[in-house]
């Protein structure tokens, strides 16, 4: 072997070593990116407010059942960002909206300060909030935007026109990407604030353009475009919301079978401490098909190389 092959096969060596490491960590960022910090099952078929809501007559809200059930919320963590993951029923797209989803309104409250408001930001869902709950950060999700708000946020009320035009209370860093019947919105934390030991409130109406503070009104008479309902309770207090994430202990009917009724928060636990990889986090079954791996490629430019010198 020539000093000029030799070379030539340290350099190749030193690449590959190279690339091995690259790829090696950038595996490891990309699983660690991100980390469940909060996860919440809520029961399925229940969107039906105090249970006896029962969807308008048109035929777009009966191409599936469970339009407005939430199942699930599970809250991701990375260095910069929340992911929210709203796990639904069924979500369908009959007004072909931005996000991919027409339906359901969403609406968080966050209670992640010392200090807040005590009331919901506007009345539509005609909900009201535990004395211990006092929120700092509102987040008003449709098929078309996804709003940020705080208490001292100017109240004001857009119509669809306007949408497109100028919306200044529109979450700066969000992202919405819709995954079969899961939304999964991501957030900026410099935009949001730390979700650490705070508390959540989560409602979901159905969504209406032209209604109340975009809610859908509910009717003692069945109706193509008002959801129906048999209920007792003066209308223009009873909730508006389907479906609500209910805390284990309480039930959904019991909660929403009130005049401006009392929705409980959920806390969101203080993360768990990260634990450093060990010895044994290496020797996952990933890691050891990269090692498997880099080992075929060295060879495989040994025999190469090899069979380059042979012909010369």
């Amino acid at each position: 072997m020539t000093l000029l092959s030799r070379k030539i096969w340290q350099i190749i060596i030193l690449l590959s070593i190279l690339i091995f490491l690259i790829s090696f960590l950038m595996t490891a960022v990309s699983a660690a990116e991100y980390r469940v910090v909060f996860n919440h099952l809520d029961a399925r078929g229940d969107d039906f407010g105090p249970g006896d809501y029962e969807y308008p007559l048109n035929h777009i809200f009966h191409q599936a059942d469970n339009l407005f059930d939430i199942q699930a919320l599970t809250i991701f963590e990375s260095e910069h960002s929340y992911r929210f993951r709203f796990s639904f029923g069924n979500l369908t797209d009959p007004w072909d909206s931005e996000y991919g989803f027409s339906l359901p309104l969403i609406e968080i409250y966050l209670d992640n300060q010392s200090s807040g408001a005590d009331q919901p930001f506007h009345e539509g869902a005609n909900i009201s909030f535990s004395d211990d709950f006092k929120w700092n950060k509102f987040l008003k999700i449709s098929g078309w935007w996804a709003r940020l708000y705080t208490p001292e946020s100017e109240e004001e009320f857009l119509n669809l026109n306007e949408l497109a035009l100028d919306d200044k209370h529109q979450a700066q860093s969000a992202e919405i990407i819709r995954d079969d019947n899961d939304l999964y919105l991501t957030l900026a934390k410099s935009e949001l604030g730390s979700l650490d030991d705070s508390s959540i409130v989560l409602l979901v109406g159905s969504f209406d353009p032209f209604g109340y503070d975009y809610y859908r009104d509910l009717s003692r008479r069945r109706q193509l475009w008002k959801i129906y309902t048999e209920t007792d309770l003066d209308l223009a207090k009873a909730p508006r919301v389907m479906d609500i994430l209910t805390p284990g202990p309480y039930s959904q009917r019991d909660i929403l079978d009130n005049e401006l009724a009392e929705v409980p928060a959920i806390r969101v636990k203080p993360p768990l401490p990260t634990r450093r990889r060990g010895l044994i986090e290496f020797f996952m079954i990933e890691n050891l098909l990269i090692v498997f791996a880099f080992l075929i490629y060295l060879v495989l430019i040994k025999v190469i190389v090899h069979k380059f010198e042979y012909k010369k």
